[in-house]
């Protein structure tokens, strides 16, 4: 059997939404959308992290080009 504990952390994905086969009860539940938005907010930063990037990869290519 798992604590309240363990299945808060079984749950998490990297939206941390879950997959619904874990429910978190009693004071756990409140941290449920603070999960999710803190989840919403890793995904825009590894998405801003790769377009920076790329976009750094494209402005060498063009300068190298220049040269």
């Amino acid at each position: 059997s798992m604590t309240s504990k363990q299945r808060s952390i079984f749950q998490r994905n990297f939206t941390s939404l879950g997959y619904g086969d874990v429910v978190l009860t009693g004071d756990l539940r409140l941290l449920a959308p603070l999960e999710a938005a803190n989840g919403m907010m890793m995904f825009g930063i590894s998405t801003a992290a790769f377009i920076t990037a790329i976009q750094q990869a494209i402005a060498r290519h063009v300068k190298d080009r220049q040269a």
